[in-house]
């Protein structure tokens, strides 16, 4: 855990590799990482950032075994759960990308993004009337727009309500409206 002020070096490279999005400092920054992690000093969050580097430059194995590291040394790692999951959805690993994702909101029920990927995949799975419960939760918690209302709207009509289909997707229309 950081104290007061210490400074996250590791944090700070892995955000600089994403912003300049250049493969020669996404290898240093995954070095780094490395030897920390070898030196027995790294911790839940160096796996999930290594874990997302090794994403970034297409290495979907080793970032899976990065992500799955940093939930043993932390099971309430709920970033390295979302992570996780969406590299088995693109990866089509639909039902596992879900359990994944369901274990995130668990842990962290009231973060609306983590809401919204649960929604998405369930949606995706044709669990339609699950899917409404988590989309308006992300709306209760503060998050919508005409992508989140559209995709709510098509839940509900898949759920057999178009009354409130017809609501949402008139919704949509005035957040598009707004943007």
């Amino acid at each position: 855990m950081q104290t007061a002020g210490q400074h996250d070096y590791y944090g700070e490279a892995s955000y600089c590799a994403f912003l300049y999005d250049d493969m020669e400092y996404y290898q240093a920054v995954i070095g780094l990482i490395e030897r920390k992690i070898a030196a027995g000093s790294a911790n839940t969050h160096h796996h999930n950032n290594l874990g997302v580097l090794h994403w970034e430059i297409g290495q979907s194995g080793e970032a899976i075994e990065c992500f799955s590291e940093a939930i043993r040394l932390n099971a309430k790692n709920a970033h390295a759960f979302k992570n996780r999951g969406m590299l088995k959805e693109k990866t089509g690993k639909l039902e596992a990308a879900l359990n994944d994702f369901a274990k995130a909101v668990a842990i962290d029920p009231e973060n609306y993004s983590l809401n919204l990927n649960n929604a998405y995949m369930l949606l995706k799975l044709e669990r339609a009337t699950e899917a409404v419960d988590f989309f308006e939760k992300a709306i209760r918690l503060g998050f919508n727009n005409e992508i989140v209302s559209g995709h709510l709207a098509t839940a509900y009509r898949k759920s057999a309500n178009p009354e409130m289909a017809a609501h949402y997707e008139k919704q949509a229309l005035e957040l598009a409206k707004q943007n």
